[in-house]
């Protein structure tokens, strides 16, 4: 004979749904080079040069998407073609969240962006050229230095031990949402130099997985040495 046990289960369901999977779809990634949109171009600091000249070109681009590097390549005024910088690590793109003041120093500072990106720096490390920002907005152009880096969160961070107006730039009322690059972390730029007031074109390619983007999808922009 068979002897069963039974046990109601109290907690099931009257019915079940089932799903043969037709409702999803897959979507192949991409990774197709796309142009670079956001950016800026600047004469090189001095203290960011291998030679430790003027006359070089900084480029600080944010990343299209899926890109690993860019191609930088820049013909000068006399330059018969386009010369190639080499490839360039993109530089991590923040914005400030309140506007700022005129202040040769501030204690401190709220950026939005991939907190992630930075960390705090020695003052010996400060003066060899860490902690570096560009701030770019309406009213101008600032170059920042911070010593110290506090993540809020994911999206937030605090910089403090700030000085301002470096490089013959000067304390600017940015408002908030102004554009502040972390260029020490990544940044573009010329071995070679121009002379002030040369027009120089760049163009940026960006290099993916599966290819680089085509020289003929790439914009051509156009800086003044300024020397």
């Amino acid at each position: 004979s068979v002897r069963l046990t039974l046990v109601q289960d109290v907690f099931g369901v009257f019915m079940s749904v089932y799903a043969d999977g037709s409702e999803r779809q897959w979507t192949k990634p991409t990774f197709r080079a796309t142009d670079i949109t956001r950016f800026d171009i600047i004469d090189a600091p001095t203290i960011l040069t291998t030679s430790q000249t003027t006359g070089s070109v900084l480029v600080v681009a944010e990343n299209p998407g899926v890109a690993l590097d860019y191609q930088l390549q820049v013909k000068g005024g006399v330059d018969s073609g386009y010369i190639d910088a080499g490839a360039m690590p993109f530089t991590p793109f923040f914005s400030t969240t309140k506007a700022m003041g005129t202040g040769w120093t501030d204690v401190s500072l709220v950026l939005s962006g991939p907190s992630a990106e930075l960390s705090s720096h020695t003052p010996e490390e400060v003066r060899q050229g860490l902690g570096l920002m560009l701030i770019v907005s309406a009213v101008g152009k600032e170059w920042i230095s911070y010593q110290t880096a506090a993540l809020g969160n994911s999206t937030t961070v605090t910089i403090s031990l700030i000085n301002r107006g470096l490089f013959n730039t000067k304390p600017l009322a940015h408002p908030a949402g102004a554009r502040v690059w972390a260029v020490s972390e990544g940044y573009g730029i010329t071995d070679w130099q121009y002379v002030r007031s040369e027009s120089v074109s760049l163009r940026m390619l960006p290099r993916t997985q599966t290819g680089v983007l085509d020289v003929d999808d790439a914009v051509i922009h156009s800086y003044s040495i300024a020397g």
